[in-house]
């Protein structure tokens, strides 16, 4: 069973081009996935980001995504935690989860931790993530990603991703 998990893909994380190439990405490959499950990051007053980051933002996430999902998992850290991951297991052994969102740098590289710590087999589409804080920065996470992942770091075709860049038309 192939699942698309995206992570964090709401409007309060939207950069442009990014967030409507990985929206493209989404409507044109949807079907191409049992399954598509996403995060969405909902911040508290009194959570570690208010504390030590001084981020307030996401207090109250909106209420609707800008694409269509079959599952939307609410998280309040990085991470997604342990009942995602036990929601996933129950499809293996034949399940296989392509990862794709916003923070490449932070929740999205988390969330592959925590899916390498569960031995969910899973691959980063790493041309269909990005991070808020600019490209350099998601560029060393890939990097690092690559040292901690391997084989599941995932580079598109460039003659594939001009499919997913936005035109008027979209």
């Amino acid at each position: 069973m192939k699942v698309l998990l995206v992570v964090d893909l709401q409007p309060e994380f939207r950069v442009e081009p990014e967030y409507s190439r990985l929206l493209k990405y989404i409507k044109l490959r949807k079907q191409d996935y049992s399954l598509v499950i996403s995060t969405v990051f909902c911040n508290e007053p009194d959570s570690m980001f208010v504390r030590y980051l001084n981020y307030t933002k996401c207090m109250t996430p909106s209420a609707s995504l800008d694409y269509k999902t079959d599952v939307v998992w609410g998280k309040f850290s990085y991470c997604a935690g342990a009942s995602l991951y036990s929601y996933i297991e129950k499809m293996k052994p034949d399940v296989e989860v392509d990862v794709i969102g916003c923070n490449t740098d932070a929740c999205v590289m988390a969330i592959c931790f925590e899916l390498f710590e569960h031995n969910i087999p899973f691959n980063i589409l790493v041309d269909f993530c990005y991070s808020t804080c600019g490209k350099e920065i998601h560029d060393i996470a890939v990097r690092l990603m690559k040292l901690n992942f391997g084989t599941a770091v995932k580079v598109c075709d460039p003659d594939e991703l001009q499919l997913y860049v936005s035109s008027d038309e979209d």
